[in-house]
């Protein structure tokens, strides 16, 4: 095992026309530089799916991590808990391969399993999602990106040819 865990804590992604979604995400380095992350959708979370909003959440992670990035899909359901990884076909279609936990598990380590502590799970159900840039709580979200920015943080989030500050009303 040579991955090496770099972030854990909330993803936000929006679907249009929906509030803003939060899921538990663990970021791994990996060996060849590249980048694998597991986002964690429990039983009771609401708003749409991972699955469901697979080419969002996709979006949200390669902003962060760059094109090559890996996602894996994780329900811990009871009964059923189970990793799938999304990939683009050449076609650019996300296509779904279940991955067996146990190589999974030996490509990352143990803090595959280690359980989120309990901020983590109020993050992951709160309906405030935390700023972007700082992990404070977000007054506002960008209206390009959808991302949600506390008031420090909107000064510095710009989008190349649409000014500053990107922010939607306070």
């Amino acid at each position: 095992m040579t991955a090496r865990l770099i972030r854990t804590g909330p993803i936000v992604y929006t679907v249009p026309g929906q509030r803003a979604v939060r899921r538990h995400c663990r970021t791994w380095a990996l060996a060849d530089g590249s980048t694998l992350s597991v986002v964690t959708e429990l039983p009771g979370d609401t708003g749409m799916s991972i699955t469901n909003a697979a080419e969002t959440v996709r979006a949200v992670l390669e902003a962060d991590w760059g094109r090559g990035c890996r996602i894996v899909e994780h329900y811990p359901w009871p009964g059923d808990e189970h990793y799938d990884e999304q990939a683009r076909t050449p076609a650019g279609a996300i296509r779904w391969t279940r991955l067996e936990a146990g190589r999974l598990q030996a490509e990352l380590g143990p803090s595959l399993e280690a359980p989120r502590t309990a901020a983590e799970d109020k993050d992951a159900g709160s309906d405030s999602a935390p700023c972007f840039g700082c992990g404070s709580s977000s007054a506002t979200s960008c209206r390009i990106c959808n991302r949600p920015l506390c008031r420090d943080c909107s000064t510095d989030h710009h989008h190349e040819g649409y000014g500053t500050p990107a922010a939607s009303d306070w």
